[in-house]
């Protein structure tokens, strides 16, 4: 196996000083695979509408210890049948296994918990056939969780995640919303569901929340409505 030897230089309080480009990529790199996953996330805010689905982020446990995936949701009507559910997946590309499962009957919040035995994990909500107006999503990272289901009987399902409306890609992070058909960004979608929703009080009062507390300010812009972050600007 080939050697790479890189110039490093520690100061007197212990510092590492890097000096070269490539091991300054190299260690980047290290640090952000090693806080992906994060600790716990919302994932969005944006309601949806009846039979929409949204997809949440890739989440990549290639440098983690971490060992399960566990997400928390809160909706105001009923999912789909089985419509609640976390996603596992060797190469990003094919979700071939679908795990902890749950269908929420009536409004309330869903919990579940799905030990990670691939790289990627990603986290599926799918509504029932009457539009949201509160919805809220999210997950932590964990050490020990569930076990996983003996067996996965739903068929893999691959989804050209490209946006319908801007043509944003998001086939590498996920992240992304589908309704009737078509493939929506967080961006977009936001802005499609604010000229719909009638009430907009209680997804408000939830992207102030997620405002306030989030460590990615970009991840709640982009699932914010540009007439939102106007009136807040």
């Amino acid at each position: 196996m080939s050697k790479t030897w890189f110039d490093l230089l520690i100061d007197s309080k212990h510092r590492l000083y890097v000096v070269d480009d490539q091991a300054l990529q190299t260690l980047q790199s290290i640090y952000n695979n090693f806080s992906n996953p994060a600790h716990a996330e919302t994932f969005t805010t944006t309601p949806l509408a009846a039979n929409a689905a949204y997809y949440g982020p890739s989440r990549d446990f290639y440098y983690s210890r971490l060992t399960t995936f566990g997400i928390m949701g809160y909706a105001d009507q009923p999912s789909a049948t089985d419509g609640i559910y976390v996603q596992l997946s060797l190469d990003n590309t094919n979700w071939d296994y679908r795990g902890a499962t749950a269908t929420l009957s009536a409004a309330g919040a869903v919990s579940l918990a799905q030990v990670v035995t691939a790289r990627y994990a990603r986290a599926v909500w799918v509504n029932g056939a009457t539009a949201q107006t509160v919805f809220r999503l999210g997950g932590r990272y964990m050490i020990a969780g569930s076990e996983n289901p003996p067996l996965s009987l739903a068929p893999p399902v691959h989804i050209e995640a490209v946006c319908s409306l801007c043509g944003r890609d998001m086939t590498e992070t996920g992240d992304f919303f589908v309704e009737g058909g078509k493939v929506y960004c967080p961006k977009c979608y936001a802005n499609k569901r604010w000229r719909e929703v009638p009430d907009r009080r209680e997804w408000v009062r939830s992207l102030k929340a997620w405002l306030k507390a989030a460590g990615e300010r970009t991840r709640v812009e982009d699932h914010a409505p540009d007439a939102f972050l106007e009136g807040a600007g």
